[in-house]
């Protein structure tokens, strides 16, 4: 049925001209202990919605000992400009967040 409606969407979007975002999980694979973001093809929805999204974004979180949260943002599929790789320093517990860059984390 997934495959279906994303083929269904991609038409529509095509049709008005807007770009195709995806939500997904990646597949939970009980041998593999993830310490880098997702791969493409690990989206557990749909392999046809892989297919036709205009953008893929893989989200990482590195938990840091001092309470922040260090979110990984990677593009793994972008059809209307390059891929690019970013890190955000989450404080959920102060209410902010800021660019941070640490080499040993991007691929």
């Amino acid at each position: 049925r997934i495959r279906n409606a994303s083929k269904e969407v991609k038409s529509i979007a095509m049709t008005n001209e807007v770009p195709i975002l995806i939500v997904a999980a990646a597949s939970v694979n009980e041998t593999k202990e993830y310490t880098t973001p997702p791969q493409i093809y690990e989206n557990s929805e749909s392999k046809q919605a892989v297919f036709d999204v205009d953008l893929c974004l893989s989200l990482f979180s590195h938990k840091q000992v001092d309470g922040t949260m260090l979110m990984q943002v990677m593009c793994r599929k972008n059809r209307h400009g390059p891929d690019f790789n970013f890190i955000i320093n989450l404080d959920i517990a102060g209410g902010t967040m800021k660019e941070e860059f640490d080499e040993s984390l991007l691929e």
